[in-house]
C-alpha cells in the first residue's frame, strides 16, 4: 500500500505523478492519494478511510496464511 499526499506541488507535476503511480500499480501495489488539507483538517476520516482499506488486505493475507 502506498500512501501519497498531494498538495500545490503535486498539481505542477501531475505527468510525472501518473508515471510513477502506473509504474507502482504494475507492481502490484495499491496507491491511495490524500490532499495535505485533509491529511491536517480531518486526520481521524484518512485514519478511517485508510483502515477501511487495509482491513480486507490483512483478512486475505490471514488468510491466504492459514490456508497453507
Amino acid at each position: 500500500l502506498v500512501v501519497e499526499l498531494d498538495g500545490a506541488v503535486h498539481r505542477a507535476n501531475a505527468d510525472e505523478d501518473r508515471r510513477r503511480e502506473a509504474a507502482l500499480i504494475a507492481r502490484g501495489l495499491i496507491v491511495v492519494r490524500f490532499y495535505n488539507s485533509d491529511v491536517l483538517d480531518t486526520p481521524g476520516r484518512v485514519l478511517t478511510l485508510l483502515g477501511d482499506i487495509v482491513a480486507p488486505l490483512l483478512a486475505r493475507a490471514v488468510a491466504i496464511r492459514c490456508a497453507r
